[in-house]
């Protein structure tokens, strides 16, 4: 049993999307896929034994670089040498961690040099009681191997 109606929480997810459609910016994201059967490498993965769905025309809302440390703290990030990044994206598709985004270098600050490729390191849980409303997410740039 909820707390909130599940219509009520339907218009919240809306609301949500509406948000992100007018406020984000556009990106590719790859959706990482068969991560379960990739469990017994634990340490030793790497991005090339993982397979990615691409869906073009996604839009993201970034913070770049929230600087109230209170809000962070609540939202469940504790960065201290690091200035995080929060990507917030629509409620379809579903996100994974180990997914990661690429975005056009227009919309990419200066301090990020040539680093156009997010990958989703961690999900930041906000408000939820039964019922996800905002899909909001930490974001790292992407490492490849070299």
């Amino acid at each position: 049993m909820t707390l909130i109606p599940d219509e009520t929480i339907d218009v919240l997810r809306g609301f949500n999307n509406i948000a992100v459609d007018l406020y984000g910016i556009p990106c590719t994201l790859y959706l990482a896929r068969s991560l379960n059967d990739l469990i017994g490498l634990d340490m030793y993965l790497t991005t090339e034994n993982i397979t990615f769905h691409e869906h073009v025309d996604q839009k993201v809302w970034i913070e770049w670089a929230p600087k109230n440390i209170e809000r962070l703290r609540k939202l469940g990030v504790f960065a201290e040498n690091e200035a995080p990044i929060l990507g917030w994206f629509k409620m379809r598709p579903d996100i994974t961690v180990k997914s990661y985004i690429k975005i056009p270098v227009r919309y990419i600050p200066d301090n990020y040099k040539s680093v156009d490729e997010f990958e989703i390191v961690n999900a930041v849980m906000i408000n939820t009681y039964s019922s996800e409303v905002y899909r909001c997410f930490k974001l790292a740039p992407r490492r490849e191997k070299v």
